[in-house]
């Protein structure tokens, strides 16, 4: 019998908990103890009710000094809504509660330092900055209870062994206090329990209830012509976007879950272009915090009736009733699918209702797959990443910036208690020392390792493991606001004074790029939504492994609407790999290879067989990959039999030096050796990257620790080891049959369209074309004179003539406000060829008139363009519009090389 002080029924039943539930029963004795404890359950199980009410009956108890609890979870976010749940059962207990992250005001930090609270709410990077400071570290070391919230989501990166490190530098100031974690189920809970106490282990508690899950996958019909011309996109995506928007109507209140930022951009653009102003809302984790909040509380309090987000809110931030869950495409993996359906019916006795929405039949028949495993309680395993020596030289920094100095095998063994690097040797250990020493990060004479130079600054540049570039604020000059923020490699490609991009579900337009800011403006014009870095999620074998035994079975499963069903049975009667039939197609030049590997398995297998296909031609090769299908597009013709020959070749014993041997010409190896070089303080986080040259720095550091983890990332992130091997070995054994194909097969041409197009393409239907001609009409031209130099600035709708109204003249040309701040400013500094340049466009608004204004008003196209574009009899005004639109992408796909 569990015996709970009454102060803390009373605060339970406050907020309508009048009884255990069985999963709180079962922690509760756990803690009490004192033991560790991994408490694993579905989200709106009580998980941080389970884990807080014993603790703070053990702080009723027995009372010590603050900090005694300090409560850690990944998100700000999750920071705000656990703030006040817990400061309301603290203050009716009469303890206090302090929330410490990258937010709070300096007076906060400071009263966090003079006065610190029961219990501290924080983030893992936060943690590691008071560990990392003399007065702060002395107060964390009074900790008694370490709470880990979302524990899985963390294990799995570089954020996840920095967390387990700090764990570790916890317990040296603080000694065995205790530890609890909590996480969604996983598949491999033992790892999780190490992770958390790789010394004294967690008692695992499992939630004896299953989340009630109604998923159904569906395809839905095409949308109108008309419907789908008004979104500027093809009738399938619209039909999507349709359905998501019937069932939001249906409900409460809707989550729609997307896999990128990007598409949920995307999408809730597409509904404003529909609906005008619907009461729906993007959420993602680029947005600035304000809007983050206000759309929280918008949909919390009903002015909202949806929010279109991505994983931002898959965790469990409170934010009220939601319904109704939609996905829109497979969410990729299990255990994404279970922890969003999720958050509705936010609570484990209710039945969790969602639909995914999907596009094609690709789509369908991963998600019919992914819903099956969700049914019957199958979760994936996690992958604790391991040995992570940039991570290991960013604490090592870190905690000498506090000790000043200390033996290397004192530090080695407290580094080597974490769980993630267990594993390391002496060797590798002394390796990154040596190598931080010769870049005068540290000091090492043979015994002791001391600070070196830049120390503080190495750490304010790197407090947090999570990968990330120099980011652009986006401002909005109307109200001087925060919008959010643009990843520094999509700003150097992609945006310039003039350009056009959707963000908040809103058109803005650039007025300037300044060295960390961008100033915008409201404009009411198509555009496309921005790209950010590292967003896709990989479909992990458990998947693949389902899907195979699906298409042998032509087993559709029950989850799949009655009207997609017929749509997965045509799609079983083709040609279609499984886990133990590869098929190979060639098409002249082309070669598809279906292989089920899953994400990783299949880049890694790619980037091997392209390497050969590379050294047999002499020429490079064109790639592409899915977790089905690898494509390639090779300068010579290959037969099937020529292509099995080539992957037979791979022999098991040799995996490893091809995949080391084509790490360095991998697509990702540029962005992988730059976090690292990052992490390790050989590349300033603010250096200009389109200014640095990588190749030569990867040059210079070939035989140091900085490329060797390089490469180990890039195998943890990017590749799956275990499924290539396993794939290999099957082959030889005879386990895996291949087998060719002849004649253009339908399966790969879904594959090929499917994976090829990432982006919905901005269709240039009558509804878009017509805001192109608003936005050009409404652009603001400067008029300039070719013969006196008087110079106006007029909007397009309004010049009535272009006849200069000082002189007379008919020679006027007709400059964009971008291509008059760049050089024309001043017409008598002119030089010849600028002056040459002017005539000729002044020549063009004489002969063509308003359609000559409405071309070069067009972000991008000189005289040289707008003469080409005005060179062609248009049938329609239409045509022309469509033309001028097409020269606009053409400008921004290719200025960057221009530039």
């Amino acid at each position: 019998m569990i015996s709970i002080d009454s102060r803390i029924l009373e605060t339970l039943a406050r907020r309508g908990i009048s009884e255990l539930t069985e999963l709180q029963r079962d922690v509760f004795p756990v803690i009490l103890s004192g033991e560790n404890a991994l408490i694993l359950s579905p989200t709106g199980s009580g998980k941080t009710e389970a884990a807080l009410v014993p603790v703070l009956q053990r702080i009723l108890e027995q009372p010590g000094e603050p900090v005694q609890v300090i409560y850690v979870t990944p998100l700000r976010a999750l920071n705000r809504d656990l703030m006040q749940r817990i400061t309301g059962y603290a203050t009716d207990l009469g303890l206090r509660v302090q929330v410490r992250h990258s937010d709070i005001t300096e007076a906060d930090r400071r009263e966090i330092a003079r006065n610190p609270a029961d219990i501290l709410i924080t983030t893992p990077e936060s943690l590691q900055i008071m560990l990392s400071s003399r007065g702060l570290r002395e107060i964390v070391s009074r900790v008694r209870c370490l709470i880990v919230d979302e524990l899985h989501e963390m294990a799995q990166n570089e954020r996840g062994a920095q967390f387990a490190l700090v764990m570790e530098r916890l317990r040296e100031v603080a000694g065995d206090y205790q530890r609890i974690g909590l996480s969604a189920t996983v598949g491999n809970p033992g790892d999780l329990a190490h992770y958390l106490d790789p010394v004294r282990g967690a008692r695992i508690v499992q939630s004896p209830v299953s989340k009630r899950l109604d998923i159904r996958a569906i395809v839905p019909p095409k949308a109108p012509r008309e419907v789908a011309e008004k979104m500027g996109c093809d009738e399938q995506y619209a039909g999507a976007i349709l359905l998501i928007w019937e069932l939001i109507e249906k409900h409460r209140g809707t989550l729609v879950f997307t896999n990128t930022r990007s598409v949920a951009e995307d999408m809730a653009f597409r509904l404003r272009l529909l609906l005008g102003d619907p009461p729906v809302s993007v959420h993602h984790g680029s947005l600035s915090r304000e809007s983050r909040e206000r759309a929280e509380q918008d949909f919390k309090e009903g002015r909202l009736k949806a929010l279109i987000c991505t994983s931002s809110l898959e965790l469990g931030i409170d934010i009220g009733t939601a319904d109704l869950v939609l996905q829109f495409n497979s969410p990729r993996q299990i255990n994404k699918l279970v922890q969003r359906v999720g958050r509705s019916g936010h609570w484990i006795t209710r039945v969790s209702k969602g639909y995914v929405v999907c596009s094609d039949v690709v789509e369908l028949e991963e998600a019919a797959a992914i819903i099956g495993y969700a049914f019957t309680g199958h979760t994936e395993d996690i992958r604790i990443m391991e040995n992570s020596m940039a991570t290991l030289a960013n604490q090592l920094i870190s905690e000498i910036r506090v000790l000043g100095r200390d033996h290397w095998t004192h530090l080695f063994s407290l580094f080597r208690r974490a769980y993630p690097f267990r594993n390391m040797t002496e060797e590798q250990f002394l390796d990154v020392v040596k190598f931080l020493s010769s870049t005068g990060k540290l000091r090492f004479d043979g015994e002791s390792v001391s600070r070196g130079r830049g120390n503080l600054t190495y750490f304010i540049e790197n407090i947090s493991m999570i990968p990330s570039e120099k980011n652009y604020r986006v401002i909005d000059i109307g109200s001087n606001r925060f919008v959010g923020t643009l990843d520094e490699r999509y700003v150097v490609s992609e945006i310039e004074p003039g350009t056009y991009f959707v963000m908040r579900g809103e058109t803005w337009r650039t007025v300037r790029v300044d060295e960390d800011r961008i100033l915008v403006e409201r404009f009411p014009t198509a555009a496309l939504a921005p790209k950010w870095s590292g967003e896709d999620i990989p479909v992990l074998p458990d998947v693949v492994r389902r899907v195979s035994e699906n298409r042998k079975a032509r087993h559709i499963e029950d989850a799949v609407d009655p009207e997609s069903r017929q749509r997965l049975e045509e799609w079983y009667s083709g040609s279609l790999a499984t886990l133990d039939e590869v098929l190979i197609e060639v098409r002249g030049p082309e070669i598809i290879v279906q292989v089920l590997l899953g994400t990783r398995g299949n880049f890694a297998l790619a980037e091997i067989l392209s390497s050969i296909f590379t050294q047999v031609t002499g020429e490079s090769v064109e790639m592409d990959y899915s977790p089905y299908h690898i494509y390639f597009r090779v300068s010579r013709r290959f037969r099937p039999e020529d292509v099995e020959r080539v992957i037979r070749s791979v022999e098991p014993e040799n995996v490893e030096a091809h995949v080391r041997s084509v790490a360095r010409r991998s697509r990702f190896f540029s962005s992988v050796f730059l976090y690292e070089a990052r992490k390790f303080g050989v590349i300033s986080r603010d250096a200009d990257i389109s200014r640095v040259r990588l190749e030569k720095i990867i040059e210079a550091y070939l035989d140091t620790p900085l490329y060797t983890d390089s490469v180990r990332k890039l195998v943890h992130d990017y590749m799956d080891m275990p499924a290539l091997m396993a794939f290999i070995q099957g082959l030889r054994s005879g386990r895996i049959r291949v087998r060719h194909v002849s004649g253009p097969q339908a399966s790969s041409d879904v594959f090929l369209s499917h994976y090829m197009e990432r982006v919905a393409p901005l269709k240039p239907t009558r509804a878009i074309l017509e805001t192109v001609k608003n936005r050009l009409l409404n652009e603001e031209m400067r008029l300039v004179c070719t013969v006196c130099g008087n110079v106006r600035t007029v909007k397009v709708r309004d010049v009535k003539s272009v006849r200069c109204p000082s002189c007379g003249s008919s020679l006027v040309a007709a400059l964009s406000p971008f291509e008059a701040e760049n050089g024309y400013r001043d017409f008598s500094k002119l030089s010849e060829r600028e002056r040459r340049r002017l005539v000729k466009n002044a020549h063009i608004v004489r002969e063509r008139g308003t359609d000559a204004l409405i071309v070069l008003a067009a972000r991008g196209i000189g005289p040289e363009t707008a003469s080409r574009l005005l060179e062609v009899t248009y049938a329609s005004e239409e045509d022309l519009l469509r033309a001028i639109l097409n020269a606009e992408v053409d400008y921004a796909r290719n200025r960057r090389f221009w530039d």
